[in-house]
């Protein structure tokens, strides 16, 4: 029964514009009205129903509690009851949400596995897809032990179960701005910055409303520095390659 009611309510999204205008509907609010006419359109989060008054009344889809139609040509009225939670998922924005992320890069540079004196944070914003792949966009703020970058990036994300706790996997490149920390400020020359990349794996558990989140992966920043001056030319790639752990927050 549920299945046949998912399938009308699709049904009902895809031939509204055509199907419907011509049909006497009961539109069930669920402040308990009930609003009766002709079905005119469904856009942007918004039906359009022409009442026997000949006015036009816009209604939020969100405040629909079920839609019942009366087909003329049969004389019966459909016991179609479209639940509005479906109506939802078919007309509804995209779902977006954010991800803050904090935590530790390990070491010195040049050595992958000294210590973890490192600070890293990130923010990223996700559109989620229906799916369990997600795209995002984000920006973060990296501490390496002589220089800082700045990432800008693109994200994606893959979900590895059905649950609200479930394990995640995910790639990330984008490039940074960078400089020199104040304590080796004049020891580097021109810092420019280049490509990052990160991949890892994490797992996330709900709290209320949000999630909280533990990764752990392998980040690298490359970057150069330059130093020239009129007779001298000088110029030498960095590739700062770290583990990267973070706690964080979705929301």
């Amino acid at each position: 029964m549920t299945k046949l009611k998912l399938l009308l309510t699709l049904t009902f999204v895809l031939f509204l514009s055509t199907e419907l205008c011509a049909q006497k509907s009961r539109v069930f609010l669920k402040n308990g009205s009930i609003l009766r006419g002709s079905i005119e359109s469904v856009l942007d989060h918004t039906l359009s129903i022409r009442t026997d008054s000949a006015s036009v009344l816009q209604v939020n889809v969100s405040s629909i509690s079920g839609i019942a139609l009366n087909k003329r040509r049969s004389n019966l009225e459909a016991d179609v009851i479209l639940l509005i939670d479906s109506l939802n998922r078919a007309v509804k924005k995209p779902r977006f949400y954010h991800q803050l992320r904090f935590g530790m890069l390990n070491g010195e540079d040049g050595n992958f596995l000294r210590n973890f004196s490192s600070l890293s944070t990130d923010y990223t914003f996700f559109r989620k897809s229906r799916g369990s792949l997600h795209a995002g966009v984000g920006v973060a703020l990296d501490y390496y032990t002589s220089f800082m970058a700045v990432p800008f990036y693109f994200e994606l994300r893959k979900d590895l179960g059905k649950r609200p706790s479930h394990p995640f996997v995910y790639g990330r490149l984008g490039y940074s701005l960078a400089k020199e920390r104040e304590d080796f400020r004049g020891n580097f020359g021109d810092v420019l910055g280049d490509k990052t990349w990160a991949f890892g794996a994490g797992y996330q558990w709900p709290l209320g409303k949000s999630s909280i989140l533990f990764s752990m992966g392998v980040k690298e920043q490359e970057l150069r520095t330059v130093w020239q001056s009129r007779d001298f030319y000088s110029s030498t790639d960095w590739f700062l390659k770290r583990l990267d752990f973070k706690v964080g927050f979705i929301f």
